[in-house]
């Protein structure tokens, strides 16, 4: 059976579809590489390369683990659409990054090997379209991380290059959300390559992102284990300390998300909002903390109390409003 269905795929690896032409004519704005690789015959045939890859290997009975020894017609493939003379596709190029941490499940040395050729640094952005598709589609795997620091820095330098007003965002935004949960899990250090790297070289709407995804994610988290809630207080800590020093203010304004988070320290919550809300005149979206101060009036209510204070005060200067109905308000401080 593994003869007949390699019979099928291989020839759909040859296919002309996708050529260089249509990859300008239906790619660009109009749709991304990785996309485009599903709307194609030789795109649909190396998504089916890699489904072959994990299926031959789940089916192979050996003492050792599998590699593209058990399959070498596979490695043979996938080395020949690696090679732009043979094919210049940024939508082939674009799957290779998606299933990136499969082809590292089913072979290691070959994933270790191959990875400068996949994310490579050419002038044609075939690298950038495994890139783009891998931080795109892919979890953010530890084991993957270990293969590939050097990838994840040279395309944290890259967001220097990102204006704070550009709108394309999904891409770096899954970048700081994994770092963020790399960090999290102890894999990644505030002082390491890595992340110290982000926090120079990202502009302020990412460094923002972070404190906001981090606050979104503490939302979604019903226990934390306490290693975790202090790496995430020191994280906050480390970034107050540098930006009230004279940087970027508003990149606290992600610790918004923060308040209300039942699985960090109230106390320490309320404290380091407070101090935030003394820190800076101008707020954006200040609704959401708002709403949550009355979980804190168990802790200090003259201290909640005077978060509100602050925070009317300042809507009333800059002429804002509460986006908060009066209900919300009246459970809220009931």
């Amino acid at each position: 059976m593994k003869e007949q269905i390699w019979g099928l795929i291989l020839p759909l690896t040859l296919d002309p579809d996708p050529t260089p032409a249509d990859d300008s004519t239906y790619g660009g704005n109009n749709m991304d590489p990785a996309t485009r690789s599903i709307n194609t015959v030789r795109g649909e045939a190396m998504h089916a390369l890699v489904r072959y890859g994990l299926w031959v290997a789940r089916n192979t009975a050996t003492d050792e683990k599998f590699c593209f020894d058990d399959a070498p017609e596979m490695r043979e493939t996938l080395d020949c659409h690696l090679n732009s003379k043979n094919d210049p596709s940024l939508a082939i190029r674009s799957i290779y990054g998606e299933f990136y941490p499969w082809l590292n499940l089913l072979d290691t040395e070959w994933a270790q090997e191959a990875k400068s050729r996949i994310f490579s640094n050419d002038e044609f952005g075939l690298g950038d379209a495994a890139w783009d598709a891998y931080i795109k589609f892919c979890p953010p795997y530890d084991d993957i991380l270990k293969v590939m620091p050097d990838i994840y820095t040279k395309h944290v330098k890259k967001l220097s290059s990102i204006r704070n007003n550009d709108d394309k965002e999904q891409i770096p935004r899954s970048l700081v959300e994994h770092l963020i949960t790399f960090y999290w899990r102890s894999k990644l250090e505030l002082d390491g390559e890595i992340l110290s790297t982000f926090y120079r070289c990202a502009p302020l709407k990412l460094r923002k992102y972070a404190l906001e995804f981090s606050g979104q994610s503490l939302n979604n988290t019903l226990d934390l284990d306490k290693n975790i809630e202090e790496r995430l207080k020191r994280l906050y800590e480390w970034r107050q300390s540098l930006v009230m020093e004279g940087g970027e203010q508003e990149e606290l304004e992600g610790f918004y998300w923060w308040v209300g988070v039942a699985v960090i320290d109230k106390n320490w919550i309320l404290t380091k909002f407070h101090e935030l809300l003394q820190a800076q005149d101008k707020f954006d979206n200040l609704d959401l903390a708002a709403s949550k101060l009355g979980d804190y009036l168990d802790v200090d209510p003259v201290k909640v109390l005077d978060c509100m204070d602050m925070i009317l005060n300042k809507l009333n200067t800059q002429g804002g409003y509460f986006g908060w109905n009066d209900t919300a308000q009246d459970e809220t401080f009931a």
